[in-house]
């Protein structure tokens, strides 16, 4: 797609879903050096609820108007995003969410590149004084590494572009600490999701 290059050059090294020359064992390897890197800790399963049938194509429009200002490419893209799908017989077409497939996978990495991946980067790993953490993202799912040490005292309470803030909602989907005392857990949960 015509998009590629304008935007690999942009995403972060922690994302492998539906991109040039990146697979599902290359982030599972990247999982395990992070794992081994941080040398235990805590590790969180994240899905993304119902990402393809909540994206917000508002947010994720504005993100295109940053980089995309070619009227035939962002006609192209809304079409797709409007594409009706199929249910039991019946073509309806939803007002929010993207439909699945190799091309518009470009989008859904667009949005979690400007959601979840920037904001890992640029919000939560600053909060952990020396502790280290690290994302792995393949497509809509992704996992957490964090070794943390004292949270950073920022006197801020909280990221100001959260995921949930954009329409996505990283919730747990294992609790993977082990023997992770109760007030680690909640630490742990208030540094990903920017609370104090």
């Amino acid at each position: 797609m015509v998009l590629e290059p304008v935007y690999e050059q942009d995403f972060l090294d922690c994302s492998y879903g539906f991109r040039p020359g990146r697979n599902a064992h290359q982030a599972l390897d990247a999982l395990w050096k992070g794992l081994m890197d941080i040398g235990g800790g805590w590790v969180i399963d994240l899905d993304i609820q119902d990402f393809f049938g909540s994206m917000e194509r508002t947010h994720l429009n504005a993100f295109l108007d940053q980089r995309v200002r070619d009227g035939v490419i962002r006609r192209v893209l809304g079409k797709w995003m409007q594409a009706g799908v199929m249910d039991e017989g019946v073509i309806r077409y939803p007002e929010r969410g993207s439909p699945q497939g190799a091309v518009i996978s470009l989008a859904s990495n667009i949005y979690l590149h400007e959601v979840l991946d920037t904001w890992f980067e640029r919000e939560v790993k600053p909060r952990l004084l020396r502790g280290r953490a690290f994302l792995v993202r393949f497509a809509d799912d992704a996992t957490d590494g964090l070794r943390a040490g004292r949270r950073r005292s920022t006197g801020v309470e909280g990221p100001a572009q959260a995921p949930g803030a954009l329409g996505v909602d990283p919730a747990p989907r294992e609790d993977l600490t082990g023997g992770l005392s109760q007030s680690g857990r909640g630490q742990c949960d208030r540094a990903v999701r920017g609370q104090p």
